[in-house]
């Protein structure tokens, strides 16, 4: 607020005006982030900051920056499941489901290793070497 208000109340077409400078500055802010023309509106300035968002969007996936959001998700989608699919194994091919199967082996056949059991042990066999070795621990630790 402007000097003159210091040490008063300020009245209701103070906090108006002060509302109107705000929403000014912001919306020059963002129209200029968004590459807008002084005059335009904030519905004129609501589109061409999506259009940067989606063209941004779409670079960080390599598409094209007139991609839309579908093709967009799309090659994020693909990304996540190259990423997760090489880590186990997986074909290029694979649908979310195989990928997934090859994930739980990846990780079924660490924690085998980790614990001592082969590596093609199913889960049930897994907890039996857990289990077998907190008891050999356990009696351990009573004979001591």
């Amino acid at each position: 607020m402007n000097e003159e208000v210091k040490g008063r109340e300020a009245t209701a077409e103070e906090w108006e005006e002060l509302g109107r400078r705000i929403e000014a500055r912001v919306k020059q802010a963002l129209g200029s982030w968004a590459g807008a023309e002084p005059d335009d509106d904030w519905e004129a300035i609501g589109r061409k900051m999506e259009t940067r968002i989606r063209a941004e969007a779409a670079k960080a996936v390599g598409a094209e920056p007139e991609a839309d959001w579908d093709e967009i998700g799309h090659r994020m989608e693909a990304r996540a499941k190259e990423a997760l699919g090489s880590w186990a194994g997986a074909e290029p091919d694979d649908d979310w489901e195989a990928i997934g199967h090859k994930v739980e082996g990846k990780i079924k056949a660490e924690v085998a290793k980790a614990v001592g059991a082969e590596p093609e042990a199913d889960w049930e066999a897994i907890g039996e070497k857990i289990e077998a070795g907190i008891k050999a621990k356990l009696r351990e630790w009573l004979e001591e």
